[in-house]
């Protein structure tokens, strides 16, 4: 007899806004993965989304969505200030819960969900997607494998204008707003991802109106290299990560959070600024980098969706295998981005 075929995972979703549409039609691109319920303040909302995206039931109550038992793992994908009670509430009910980046939004806040699974048993993870994505695989292999030689350079932009609004919750201290929890978390993880952790932290930062970080530059220092990474949200970025190596250079392209194309450049291409901004346009700089030219090899990986089945797929495996961590996105890692944050904007704000 063939053994019996792996149960199906299925996920409740608290939220409905953007990043939670693209968590659900991602869904749709696991293995034994399925969209079960989802959890709305307002039950007209939660039925449109039920309804746009196939879930089997929708909720309008904390209590109910976690009480009901079709749900084996909780997305949480409401606002930062919001993670805590929500991830603690689908601990206590022996849910596997995948939260949103940031973690939290503070470090302490995140220490209370790594306590809380510690002590009931229940996996939890930060969706930091990025980590799971196929390119930022590569990469890290070709990093590891010698590929670059002994790195001695890596800098990492990720930057989107958005108008200032006192309304919105990137601008609003009270939700968790600010370019460092909402972009700047992205290049820390990134690079503790492909590094570990750094031997010091340092960076500078703009305040906006509202008193959170509306840019910010960090500095994280290793043995033998400096990782330099910007973010904002006054303009619109490169937004590519690059490695800078004794035997070449690998770029992961713009935007390099979806990790769609690597560039790995060697010998002359590798020593020339000509295939790197800001030395030349955007549109010209994705010409050069399709023509087959001596020194440069191109990594395309054309996933299908946004990104997001990845870690989907991760904590799928998990919660089938009884796993309490990810080993791929351990919540220290998580707490410790954090508290690089912190540690940064502890100081007064100094750019302008």
């Amino acid at each position: 007899m063939s053994p019996p075929p792996e149960r199906t995972v299925k996920f409740g979703i608290i939220g409905t806004g953007r990043i939670a549409a693209d968590f659900a039609d991602d869904l749709k691109h696991v293995k034994r993965a399925a969209f079960h319920a989802v959890l709305s303040r307002d039950m007209q909302s939660a039925e449109a989304f039920q309804r746009m995206h196939g879930a089997a039931k929708a909720y309008a109550s904390l209590d109910a969505f976690m009480a009901d038992p079709g749900i084996d793992a909780v997305y949480v994908a409401s606002p930062n200030s919001a993670h805590p009670e929500q991830a603690l509430a689908a601990i206590r009910a022996g849910k596997a819960v995948l939260v949103e980046k940031p973690l939290a939004a503070s470090t302490a806040d995140a220490q209370a969900i790594a306590a809380g699974a510690g002590k009931h048993g229940v996996f939890a993870m930060e969706a930091m997607w990025i980590r799971f994505l196929p390119g930022i695989q590569r990469a890290k292999a070709l990093i590891e494998s010698g590929a670059l030689g002994k790195v001695t350079n890596v800098r990492g932009e990720l930057s989107y204008f958005n108008a200032y609004d006192p309304s919105s919750r990137l601008f609003s201290k009270a939700l968790g707003g600010g370019a460092s929890l909402d972009l700047g978390v992205y290049l820390l993880s990134l690079t503790t991802f492909l590094f570990g952790a750094p031997s010091s932290v340092s960076g500078q930062w703009k305040a906006a109106a509202g008193g959170v970080d509306v840019s910010a530059r960090y500095e994280l220092g290793y043995e033998g290299f400096n990782a330099a990474l910007s973010t904002s949200l006054e303009r619109d970025g490169h937004n590519v990560f690059e490695i800078e190596g004794a035997l070449g250079v690998l770029r992961i392209e713009d935007p390099f959070i979806q990790a769609r194309r690597l560039r790995v450049l060697k010998g002359a291409a590798a020593r020339s600024t000509l295939l790197r901004p800001p030395a030349v346009p955007g549109k010209l700089l994705k010409l050069l980098s399709r023509l087959p030219l001596p020194g440069q090899e191109i990594l395309p990986f054309n996933y299908r969706g946004n990104g997001l089945q990845f870690e989907a797929e991760a904590v799928a495996h998990a919660v089938r295998a009884g796993e309490s961590g990810s080993g791929a996105a351990p919540l220290n890692e998580s707490i410790a981005v954090l508290k690089m944050i912190e540690t940064v904007l502890s100081h007064p704000a100094s750019l302008s």
